[in-house]
């Protein structure tokens, strides 16, 4: 028989709250909404489902989880969480499927694991999906097939890095005696990301080994957070924003204002990423966050059969973002980077030859000819 409006249940569309005539209400937002997130922050629910769960961060659905405090005898308390397959970075893949924690990679409890289920389904599962939508999404290619036909967990095509995988190492004690550089990206809603790069001049290696990743705080609260770590000795790039720089410059972190060139910043980071030789980057395993978006930092598709703009999908782009600055910081200041002493350089310089007859007497005598033997005719 079904419900019916009016009689079993009410609908208030400005809030977005669905109250039905035994007390019970849904409430539904968007996580990208800092006041509706707020809203849901004061509220306790007995049920919360989760659309599209793969648009949020993990830290979000860690408190999105603390408001599943509705307690009800008669009602067991539930968190769904609904989407279509991502990449094996991806927190639900480690949390869901791995059964990992997706910050330490360290196994979930046997108290987490005997209250969670996973269940898998396809389109090919849903008796209310036409015979032409199926049809349709069984004649996609690729990784697109792969997910939303398939439901399967695969690796994201056109990444903008599909080097980065190969610059993970794990982590170690950083030395105290090694440079430290930061970069910052502001966000609110969005997550406030502020990254450690240490330099191992003997090996001209930057160490990405820390990161800061965390939404709805104030930039004083972050710079509170944060002071307990070490604060960098060379500089720290940061987002234009001249007010959030101005408070961090308050609580004592200054900052020089980024290059946000994206073209080139993107060339700078794939440049430190693929170097074997000379100055070059590394990232620490525990830097889940950053590597999360490596994983899925992609190029616009194509688009009506059209060749794509070379820019990346503005998403899930903060650390990404903030490591560019960093990049084009470094690539900027290469020649400030000084791995042998001084005087070792300076030996060098004034012994290359500098006139024609200097580089004629030099080969000369690399063949054990002696050039004041001969005389230019």
């Amino acid at each position: 028989m079904g419900f019916s409006k009016d009689r079993d249940y009410t609908i208030n569309e400005s809030d977005h709250v669905i109250t039905f005539t035994n007390g019970a209400e849904i409430y539904g937002a968007g996580l990208d909404d800092s006041d509706r997130v707020e809203k849901i922050m004061g509220t306790e629910f007995n049920t919360i489902f989760l659309n599209e769960a793969t648009q949020i961060s993990y830290p979000t659905f860690q408190k999105i989880k603390t408001r599943l405090s509705y307690v009800r005898e008669e009602l067991t308390n539930k968190l769904i969480v609904d989407c279509n397959p991502r990449n094996r970075f991806h927190w639900i893949y480690k949390y869901f499927v791995l059964k990992q924690d997706p910050e330490t990679g360290e196994v979930l409890s046997s108290r987490r694991l005997s209250r969670m289920a996973r269940r898998h389904w396809t389109p090919l599962d849903n008796p209310f999906i036409t015979d032409e939508y199926k049809q349709m999404l069984s004649e996609l290619t690729g990784v697109e097939r792969d997910r939303l036909y398939l439901g399967l967990w695969i690796d994201v095509e056109g990444l903008v890095y599909p080097m980065f995988e190969s610059a993970i190492v794990e982590p170690f004690k950083i030395p105290d005696t090694w440079d430290c550089a930061g970069a910052v990206d502001f966000g609110y809603t969005n997550p406030f990301v502020f990254l450690w790069l240490f330099f191992d001049k003997a090996n001209e290696t930057w160490y990405l080994a820390d990161e800061h990743y965390l939404t709805e705080q104030t930039v004083r609260k972050h710079c509170e957070l944060i002071g307990d770590r070490r604060k960098p000795n060379l500089w720290i790039v940061a987002d234009h924003d001249a007010e959030d720089r101005a408070t961090m410059a308050e609580c004592g972190y200054a900052t020089f204002a980024a290059d946000k060139d994206v073209s080139t910043g993107i060339q700078a980071l794939i440049k430190l990423l693929e170097s074997d030789q000379g100055v070059k980057l590394k990232i620490f395993r525990t830097c889940v966050h950053t590597i999360e978006e490596f994983s899925i930092y992609s190029w616009e598709p194509q688009k009506d059969g059209r060749n794509a703009k070379e820019v990346p999908i503005k998403n899930h782009d903060h650390a990404m973002d903030a490591l560019r600055y960093w990049a084009l910081k470094v690539i900027g200041r290469k020649k400030d980077i000084i791995t042998r002493s001084y005087a070792t350089v300076k030996n060098e310089v004034e012994s290359k030859p500098k006139t024609a007859s200097d580089i004629r007497n030099k080969r000369l005598g690399l063949f054990g000819i002696d050039p004041n033997k001969f005389s230019k005719r």
